[in-house]
């Protein structure tokens, strides 16, 4: 494996390569490539770190940069955000379908620990607004409480003064009033 195999593998993506770089970056490695489209439109690009091998991360580099092109080409030809979306979401699609069973697993590593932090990020963004109907809860209630105790205070009335036009007995026979 040298510098020419790998822009080989560009070249065979549809890149016209004039430099191409390998170079340590912390534990991974990075390229530097530098060349034309086939449409003549010249491009320098520095791919992201990896550890796999650099002849695949150079095929699939050539991928995003031909991908990149294309979605620059869709923006400026006034393609839609609909188009462009579908473009990215395929690129995307595309991109994890190529990767290495590695750079899966570091992704999926990736991902996982942004979870919790999201989740929690989302979860204080909450908090507030649960305080929130609480405290209307509670208000609400109050005004029910309040309502409930006049209603109570009513009865009571109601039933001091039933009990002061009578001694508290049955209705008398004759009286006009029926028994149940």
């Amino acid at each position: 494996m040298g510098i020419e195999s790998l822009r080989a593998v560009m070249a065979q993506s549809g890149l016209h390569v004039s430099d191409v770089r390998l170079r340590y970056v912390g534990l991974g490695q990075v390229l530097e490539v530098t060349g034309q489209h086939a449409d003549g439109t010249a491009f320098k690009q520095i791919s992201a770190p990896f550890t796999n091998d650099p002849v695949q991360r150079a095929a699939s580099f050539a991928r995003e940069i031909i991908s990149g092109r294309k979605l620059i080409n869709d923006i400026a030809n006034g393609a839609d955000r609909i188009a462009s979306a579908t473009v990215i979401a395929k690129a995307i699609v595309d991109g994890r379908k190529r990767m290495s069973l590695a750079a899966k697993f570091s992704t999926l590593a990736d991902r996982a620990k942004a979870v919790p932090k999201a989740l929690e990020a989302r979860a204080d963004s909450l908090l507030p607004r649960l305080d929130a109907v609480e405290k209307r809860g509670h208000a609400a209630f109050d005004g029910l409480e309040a309502v409930v105790k006049d209603a109570e205070a009513a009865a009571d009335a109601t039933e001091g003064a039933l009990r002061m036009l009578s001694n508290g007995g049955p209705p008398l026979a004759g009286s006009g009033s029926s028994q149940a």
